[in-house]
């Protein structure tokens, strides 16, 4: 066997990632025998640092070439035919810090890092909450949210206070004349959402269970639609998803503010927590599909959840 001496560090970058304790433990890496003369290789395994689960469909390269491949569905990646050298093994998953390794590549080995690779999570995001507003008639509405969190993106740009004259159909113009069909913010909570009940949906379930969901949620067509559109790559990211629908845990650290007051406020906040394999847990019952009869502000968004302790 041979022996050869080399330092692999896990590298502070601009994002700020950084390593644990769980994976700067000695002995972690190895070089083998791959045959191959005159290239080397580089191996390893990414997994969610909470759930332990195993990270597919992240993106590996090696930083400024064009070697690079995506992890599979265990969280395992392999770069072959790397020329002998010293790189920066480049890791980005959506929802995850990148994260970058300095590896040093040998001709006839394969760096082997044997240690599961966990990627730091970005902060819990509440995304894409979009409030619609749908009078009866032509008016001028107030809409102010009392966000218990950081608002980090606004459009159109504010301070979580919006003046808008709205109309019927849905169409909202400013003070400047400019037209948008809903609100739009983002933010990072005070505190985090983690589910007590759910839904595990498998893959192939996605489409049949959200469309369900939502219109007994009281979305219509056009809510659920763009709803769908941008969650489901999300989701269909992993085998399986917990997925919850907030209530008062949600609605409580983000109040909404509306004059004149509607007659009827929707809010539909979906928690989901990616997972490999289902798990038990108590199921959601959702509520009474509600009216959309009068004046109806109905307001969509998403976050990714911790996995709750069972």
């Amino acid at each position: 066997m041979y022996r050869y001496l080399f330092i692999l560090t896990l590298l502070l970058i601009t994002f700020g990632c950084k390593t644990t304790s769980e994976f700067e433990q000695k002995n972690d890496f190895e070089y083998v025998d791959n045959g191959n003369a005159a290239y080397g290789a580089v191996t390893g395994r990414l997994i969610d640092p909470d759930t332990k689960e195993p990270l597919p469909y992240a993106n590996v390269m090696l930083k400024g070439t064009t070697f690079g491949v995506v992890s599979d569905l265990e969280g395992v990646f392999i770069l072959k035919n790397i020329p002998p050298g010293s790189y920066d093994l480049w890791i980005e998953h959506l929802g995850y810090k990148p994260s970058s390794i300095g590896i040093e590549i040998m001709a006839g080995k394969t760096l082997q890092i044997n240690s599961d690779i966990p990627l730091e999570t970005q902060e819990i995001m509440l995304e894409k909450p979009m409030i619609y507003l749908y009078p009866e008639v032509s008016m001028d509405v107030e809409v102010s949210l009392d966000y218990k969190g950081e608002l980090t993106s606004t459009y159109p740009k504010s301070n979580g206070n919006w003046s808008v004259h709205a109309e019927p159909d849905g169409t909202l113009t400013d003070a400047a004349g400019r037209n948008y069909y809903g609100l739009y913010w983002e933010g990072i909570p005070a505190t985090s959402i983690v589910p007590d009940c759910g839904t595990v949906v498998g893959k192939d379930s996605l489409i049949s269970f959200l469309e369900a969901s939502l219109t007994q949620l009281g979305l219509n067509f056009k809510e659920a639609n763009e709803f769908i559109v941008y969650w489901l790559p999300r989701l269909e990211q992993s085998d399986f998803n917990l997925i919850y629908f907030a209530q008062e845990d949600y609605s409580d650290q983000a109040v909404l503010n509306i004059a004149p007051k509607p007659d009827h406020l929707i809010r539909v906040m979906m928690c989901f927590t990616p997972l490999k394999k289902p798990i038990e847990i108590t199921p959601q019952i959702l509520p009474e599909q509600p009216d959309r009869n009068g004046f109806t502000v109905v307001e969509w968004g998403g976050t990714k959840c911790s996995l709750p302790q069972l």
